[in-house]
């Protein structure tokens, strides 16, 4: 709950959201909002940076579940780099892309798609959605964002 009734001397503290009375006995309770401890408790950079990680993780492991396999190349060569707030997940083999979006031969055939990549993607958004509402109850609780 972000905003909760607390006896007049008490005081509820959380993510830059300090709940206190104003003046003496019997004054009104009233909330003091510090934006920017807010925006730093959402924003935290070192746990949202994990949270990507953990879906990066999760897409790469899809993407090599789904990659058609011959070798193994292709399979091997998908991974994922955190840096920051930005997640790359990346297949490095020559034939990533033909497999993936389909192509055509040298001699003129058409070989379809056979995507793994893109239902990974799909498959780790819904993840995403989650473990960022879950950080922003967290904030709002004041676990801060664990």
């Amino acid at each position: 709950m972000l905003v909760q009734a607390l006896p007049q001397d008490s005081k509820l503290s959380y993510a830059g959201v300090t709940q206190t009375s104003f003046g003496g006995p019997g004054s009104n309770v009233g909330l003091k909002i510090n934006l920017n401890d807010v925006a730093r408790a959402f924003f935290d950079v070192g746990k949202l940076s994990k949270i990507l990680d953990e879906v990066g993780q999760f897409v790469e492991d899809r993407a090599k579940s789904g990659a058609p396999f011959r070798t193994g190349e292709l399979r091997d060569s998908i991974g994922h780099q955190t840096t920051g707030m930005k997640v790359t997940i990346f297949a490095k083999a020559d034939h990533a892309a033909p497999v993936e979006f389909g192509h055509v031969t040298k001699s003129g055939s058409f070989v379809a798609a056979r995507p793994y990549m893109q239902p990974a993607l799909e498959d780790g958004f819904p993840l995403l959605q989650t473990k960022i509402v879950r950080h922003a109850e967290s904030v709002l609780a004041g676990r801060g964002g664990g």
